[in-house]
């Protein structure tokens, strides 16, 4: 069998009870910050633009638009909790790949799963086998010595085929069929990286689970695609990478787990510049401490740090706030905290944010790993504080736990339905194995 039809048959056919309890549990932890992140940036200027355009489009349906209580069709639902999950950078991430897994492909099961009446087991079951199908697209596309060919947001790219595995799964494809919507996924995807910083940033992962949902739909109908689209001379491996890794997409399907490797944001910002922020945070929060005091800061920091958030000045709007780890430090020796409301133009504007923003010197040292940061506060006083931070909160090695994981969706998703609604949504996801459909937990995660 090509790739597609490998994949594909996994997808469709793999049983819960054979998938690894502990990927199932991190399934769980996914899906519940995934709901989390989609009622808390629902509300974002982004999202309520894409939503007015989608009322010239979208037609009525079961699923539902969450925070906002609308309901519509799956494609349009999918597009629209795809982007608000992913809108403040506040999605999960990996620890090995440059990739927002779970956006795309929780978006698209979410949708149809409602639409089909499909069990909260049936959608977590989906979540796990379409972000098992995007991670080793992934990782044949990108893991070393393979090397995307041009600027693309991987998750995009394997975000289609991996939403269009899951949707496979919900609809009851079977393994020729569902080849199909993953070839047909596989034409539609992208992203360029350009987008960073824009609505078009989170508009790729939504992009990717309407790609996704629509890719299975047309499958379903009769719609075919290559069957060597994956692996084929100008197909998605060779079109979109150097030197593929074509045995990192089948390479124990079933028995090793990719996903395995998922982390959390703990703030709304690149995970690059997370280390930096904990450092600061540590320092901000000592016994006597105060920012106005503050010389200059010094944080040492790996390349990439400066390569995907290294821009001086203030940022225009949220979006690009989210790439300025100057902001996001600033803003923790500041007020101690990081969080979305640091985003909302009153503290991009602040006088004092914007005075320590430009105290702060990144460093670039080649021997910190991604997750690594190490500050130095120097006060006008002479003193010096220092923090090294060997792994940043969220990290693989410095995981989220649940309660953190709690903690955060109640305050992101309780800024927009309101803290007491927002805690028992959290309660209510972590009932997810158990519910016989999601018609509940997406009543509940409306204002």
């Amino acid at each position: 069998m090509s790739i597609s039809q490998e994949l594909a048959t996994f997808a469709v056919d793999v049983q819960t009870q054979s998938i690894d309890p502990a990927v199932q549990r991190e399934a769980l932890r996914a899906a519940f910050n995934w709901v989390g992140c989609a009622v808390g940036g629902s509300d974002r200027p982004a999202v309520l633009a894409a939503r007015k355009a989608c009322t010239r489009t979208a037609g009525s349906g079961r699923s539902s638009v969450l925070g906002q209580g609308q309901r519509l069709d799956a494609v349009s639902a999918a597009f629209l909790n795809g982007m608000a999950s992913s809108v403040d950078a506040f999605d999960d991430t990996d620890a090995v790949m440059m990739l927002h897994p779970s956006s795309p492909v929780a978006a698209a099961a979410f949708a149809v799963a409602q639409e089909q009446g499909s069990s909260g087991q049936q959608f977590l079951d989906a979540l796990v086998v379409g972000m098992e199908v995007e991670y080793r697209l992934c990782r044949m596309l990108a893991l070393p010595p393979a090397r995307p060919r041009m600027g693309v947001y991987l998750s995009g790219l394997t975000g289609s085929p991996g939403a269009a595995a899951a949707v496979s799964r919900l609809l009851g494809l079977d393994p020729e069929r569902a080849a199909y919507a993953l070839a047909i996924a596989c034409v539609a995807g992208a992203g360029q990286q350009d987008a960073l910083s824009s609505m078009c940033c989170p508009f790729v992962p939504s992009h990717a689970a309407r790609n996704g949902v629509m890719a299975a739909f047309m499958a379903e109908a009769g719609f075919n695609g290559s069957a060597t689209a994956i692996e084929g001379e100008r197909g998605f491996g060779r079109v979109f990478s150097e030197q593929p890794q074509w045995q990192a997409a089948l390479a124990d399907l079933g028995k090793v787990w990719y996903q395995s490797s998922i982390t959390y944001k703990p703030y709304p910002c690149g995970i690059v510049a997370h280390a930096g922020v904990d450092a600061c945070l540590d320092i901000a929060q000592r016994a006597g401490f105060d920012a106005q005091q503050v010389a200059k800061v010094q944080a040492r920091v790996p390349q990439l740090t400066l390569d995907l958030m290294g821009r001086h000045g203030m940022p225009a709007d949220a979006l690009q706030a989210q790439v300025s780890a100057r902001h996001w430090m600033a803003c923790a020796l500041v007020f101690g905290c990081a969080d979305a409301r640091h985003t909302l133009d009153s503290v991009l504007r602040d006088p004092q944010v914007a005075a320590m923003r430009d105290r702060i010197e990144l460093i670039p040292e080649a021997q910190l790993a991604r997750d690594a940061s190490a500050v130095t506060v120097h006060l006008k006083d002479g003193q010096v504080l220092e923090c090294a931070v060997a792994h940043a909160l969220g990290s693989f090695d410095h995981p989220m736990s649940d309660a953190q994981l709690e903690s955060k969706f109640v305050t992101y998703a309780g800024a927009v339905i309101g803290a007491e609604r927002a805690a028992g949504l959290s309660d209510l996801c972590w009932q997810l194995p158990a519910l016989k459909d999601l018609d509940e937990l997406a009543a509940m995660a409306s204002a």
